[in-house]
């Protein structure tokens, strides 16, 4: 996975770069990857490998900026190529990942094709050294959970609390309830109010 990702690229840019000449604009587009940029579980190999190009781009686009050559790169979630395939092979596997994007949906090979094109073209000549995403949120937004079931539920614990605890001033609330038996002991309310039981006469001296 690192020659795949990560050396492949060092090496290709390093060949390219010499071959480019410094009398007029040139740019540089490489592939990065969603996971790159946050934390995914089992996704440690190609994390790695894509988080150096993300180090190698920024890299790359200060050390050539005075040559007038732009580096960038395109950070894709899933994209549904025949790549992905195992990820899409049931019905189910489909909904989880389109679950894991805020969007709800997975990419295209268009959508990162279009991103790249733009960032070779001259529209683009002021824009180098950027990881660009295009992964339907996945590495920087954490979505709103739905309402509904259990987090309806949640959210309605709370509320309910509030009530009693609103409720009338001679009643203690539950909660208080609770851990007074548990301390084995009783509110003041509720205490039998005894009298100070007198102190014995002092005996006559005999």
């Amino acid at each position: 996975m690192i020659d795949f990702n990560l050396n492949s690229a060092f090496y290709g840019l390093r060949a390219v770069v010499g071959l480019m000449p410094t009398q007029r604009r040139s740019s540089i587009g490489l592939l990065s990857s969603g996971p790159a940029q946050t934390g995914l579980p089992g996704h440690e190999a190609i994390s790695g490998s894509k988080g150096g190009i993300n180090g190698l781009v920024q890299a790359a686009a200060a050390s050539y900026a005075l040559r007038n050559i732009r580096a960038n790169a395109v950070a894709p979630g899933l994209i549904g190529t025949p790549f992905a395939a195992p990820l899409r092979g049931s019905e189910s596997a489909r909904a989880f990942s389109e679950k894991m994007h805020p969007l709800g949906r997975i990419g295209g090979p268009a959508n990162i094709a279009s991103l790249i094109a733009w960032l070779l073209m001259e529209d683009a000549a002021g824009v180098t050294g950027q990881i660009w995403s295009v992964d339907g949120g996945l590495a920087h937004l954490r979505p709103r959970p739905k309402a509904g079931g259990r987090d309806a539920k949640n959210a309605a614990e709370p509320n309910a609390a509030v009530q009693r605890q609103r409720s009338s001033a001679t009643n203690f609330p539950p909660v208080v309830s609770r851990v007074n038996v548990s301390l084995g002991c009783r509110p003041a309310s509720a205490r039998t109010m005894r009298k100070p039981r007198p102190e014995p006469a002092a005996r006559a001296a005999g």
